[in-house]
């Protein structure tokens, strides 16, 4: 629910929430494309800011 509001910081480095993640997707819930571009939103971030 946070991702599809726009929380994309609770990806970084959050290998527990791939699970999630994976149902989410496959029941349609969560579009994966909104997951990739959370997940490049957050490694431009990172290396921004050298995280």
């Amino acid at each position: 629910m946070t991702l599809k509001a726009g929380a994309d910081l609770l990806l970084g480095g959050k290998l527990e929430n791939l699970p999630i993640l994976e149902a989410a997707t496959e029941s349609g819930e969560l579009p994966k494309e909104r997951i990739k571009d959370a997940l490049v939103r957050v490694q431009t971030l990172q290396d921004d800011y050298s995280l």
